[in-house]
């Protein structure tokens, strides 16, 4: 929708970001309470898992897409 999203309300440990079929899962806030650039993502691409920012993974591509877990009874 064009605004911010917020921890809590709109995304959650364990919901992910995909680009070029490559996944990472948003592990924690910076505690601005807004996903953004400084927030921390696990990333285990070809390699041992390992915690980068948001905004090293965006680095490495020009579009993120947001892939949000479902949560709850089936």
């Amino acid at each position: 929708g064009g605004r911010p999203l917020r921890w809590r309300n709109d995304v959650l440990p364990g919901d992910a970001v995909s680009w070029s079929g490559r996944w990472a899962v948003l592990w924690a806030d910076d505690g601005n309470g807004t996903l953004d650039f400084a927030d921390t993502v696990l990333l285990a691409w070809m390699q041992p898992p390992r915690l980068l920012t948001l905004g090293e993974v965006a680095a490495a591509t020009r579009s993120l897409e947001l892939r949000r877990v479902v949560r709850g009874a089936p």
